[in-house]
């Protein structure tokens, strides 16, 4: 049952046994106090740059995984942030995070209602899956992104105080540095050829939290 549903279904069944209660002698009952309903909590992502900006000469892409969010209470108390409202459960999904979205700030990764309260983190797993530019020809350069990270250490972290209140909107932005996040380097394969690649260290930060 919904909040609502639920809660006038056990105020029809209280009240006649409180009201028996009272003609018996006894002491009535006092009436359960309504909990209170979900707020939405929802997720930006913004990127900057300034190496990596759209000119008449080349256009960037870097895709990324996005995996699960979640919004922490403590340790032991947390909820899972969902793709969207109508949304149930989170797959993996892939993302631009330099297309104009991305760069306005526009990109919402993650929104649902969760219960109110102060939450004081919210972790965000991305991994990278590759880069690539359109510099005038027929078709995108590749370049492949790697990793630093240790596996297991896909997720980022970002404490912060997060009040979600009751029937409001609250959103949280998280913004990446992609020029920080981006080392460009040179690998070389077995005949000694070299080849572009970019080596991956997020630096996101937990930027804004505005409540609407």
């Amino acid at each position: 049952m919904k909040i609502g549903t639920t809660y006038k279904f056990f105020r029809t069944i209280l009240i006649p046994i409180c009201l028996f209660a009272t003609f018996l002698g006894q002491q009535g009952c006092e009436e359960p106090e309504k909990s209170p309903g979900p707020g939405i909590l929802e997720v930006h992502l913004k990127s900057q740059t300034t190496r990596y900006l759209p000119s008449n000469s080349a256009r960037y892409g870097f895709i990324v995984s996005l995996g699960k969010i979640y919004a922490y209470r403590d340790s032991r108390v947390f909820f899972e942030v969902f793709s969207d409202l109508r949304a149930t459960q989170r797959s993996t999904s892939q993302l631009d995070i330099l297309d104009s979205l991305a760069l306005n700030g526009e990109t919402i990764i993650g929104e649902s209602y969760i219960p109110p309260g102060k939450y004081s983190q919210l972790t965000v797993k991305i991994t990278p899956n590759g880069f690539s530019f359109y510099n005038g020809s027929s078709h995108n350069v590749p370049v492949q992104v790697i990793d630093t990270r240790e596996i297991g250490n896909e997720v980022m972290y970002f404490p912060a105080s997060i009040p979600v209140i009751e029937g409001r909107k609250t959103i949280v932005t998280v913004t990446a540095n992609i020029d920080s996040s981006l080392t460009p380097s040179i690998i070389y394969n077995g005949n000694d050829n070299p080849f572009d690649i970019f080596l991956y260290n997020p630096k996101f930060s937990l930027s804004s939290v505005t409540v609407h």
